[in-house]
């Protein structure tokens, strides 16, 4: 499961295809749940997500004031401005920096989310798995119809 750093990321989170045919069409697709901003992460459940998360950090800062993530942590740093899980939780990270945190590392949870899916067949749940086939579904789709014109 490859994990994507934040340069693969960026605003509207899919860049985009381009066909060699056809290199100045491009189509931007975004995580089939209704945002209109997403990032990779976002197609996991925030359960899921934040199960790797707790699993990840309750290790890696069990010296520090670490405390397991709840959904209701992830709502009250929620705006706005922050509708993608990964930022959410960034901000959450800077809130608890005097309790040692440090900063959020998406690339190690994604490590973690990798770990947990060997290790446990009912990970990702349900859930997730229909939002990376809906997502795949889509992608399909819009390749076929930009490879037709």
């Amino acid at each position: 499961m490859p994990c994507l750093t934040r340069n693969q990321t960026q605003k509207s989170m899919w860049p985009g295809f381009r066909s060699k045919d056809s290199p100045g069409r491009r189509f931007s697709i975004a995580i089939p749940d209704g945002r209109d901003e997403s990032d990779i992460e976002d197609l996991f459940t925030q359960d899921d997500y934040l199960r790797a998360v707790n699993e990840l950090y309750l290790v890696v800062l069990r010296d520090a004031k670490f405390s397991r993530v709840t959904d209701a942590d992830a709502l009250r740093q929620a705006d706005e401005s922050l509708k993608r899980l990964v930022p959410t939780l960034e901000k959450l990270w800077v809130s608890h920096k005097a309790d040692g945190w440090g900063t959020f590392d998406k690339t190690k949870v994604c490590a973690r989310v990798f770990e947990i899916a060997k290790a446990d067949d009912k990970y990702p749940s349900e859930k997730s798995l229909a939002r990376f086939e809906r997502l795949l579904e889509t992608l399909y789709a819009k390749t076929e119809k930009a490879i037709q014109k």
